[in-house]
């Protein structure tokens, strides 16, 4: 096989979250800002990226409130959102048959590491991987790129060429191009085809089955 290890984006990879991720933001939303009313438009992009980036990016937040609305969803997140949440279909199918193969498995996701880690334990699915990483709960690991930094430091293969990175956003791939590993992106989830055919990949899976036979292929 082509690839000894995997790393897999959590939200809109694995798992179908958005419906959790919606709720803690609008409880942080409305917490800070009560009846304020909110274009739609500004929602569509807000699962994958980092909390802070979304704060800041789309919907404009100066550094107080940013991390203050980051600390408002986290609370109702820790509670109740980690779990409105479910596996996509085929996706511990998929995992079962890499991990039989041999393949390292690897969780890579901007997501708090604790929390990420409490999805795949729910899930059923942590036996699969050899290493979960997650961001920090400080500023020091809160990007994608930084994330997989750190996955890569941790995991046995140095081979760049043997290691396959999967993901539904373009920060997935645009973290993959710039470290020197190859991507999959996945159609099922967060984001748009459009968005990952600006960037260089090795398939563009409709699900996870397709996924599974490339990568085991």
């Amino acid at each position: 096989m082509r690839y000894s290890t995997v790393l897999f984006d959590l939200d809109g990879t694995l798992t179908e979250s958005g419906i959790g991720i919606r709720k803690c933001f609008d409880y942080a939303l409305e917490t800070l800002f009560p009846g304020k009313v909110w274009d739609e438009e500004l929602f569509s992009g807000i699962i994958g990226p980092p909390l802070i980036w979304s704060c800041r990016e789309t919907f404009g937040f100066d550094e107080e409130t940013s991390h203050k609305a980051v600390a408002l969803y986290r609370e109702r997140y820790d509670r109740v959102g980690k779990f409105e949440n479910r596996l996509y279909d085929g996706v511990e199918d998929m995992l079962e048959a890499l991990h039989k193969a041999g393949i390292e498995i690897c969780l890579c996701t901007s997501k708090p590491e604790h929390f990420a880690h409490d999805i795949i334990e729910h899930f059923g699915i942590m036996k699969y991987f050899t290493f979960a990483g997650g961001a920090s709960s400080g500023e020091e690991r809160n990007d994608k790129i930084a994330v997989m930094r750190y996955v890569l430091e941790n995991i046995a293969e140095k081979d760049k060429s043997k290691i396959l990175m999967v993901g539904d956003k373009h920060h997935d791939m645009e973290a993959a191009q710039l470290l020197g590993l190859d991507c999959a992106g996945v159609l099922y989830g967060y984001g748009s085809e459009d968005e990952l055919m600006a960037y260089p990949h090795v398939i563009l899976a409709k699900d996870a089955n397709e996924l599974k036979e490339f990568i085991l292929k």
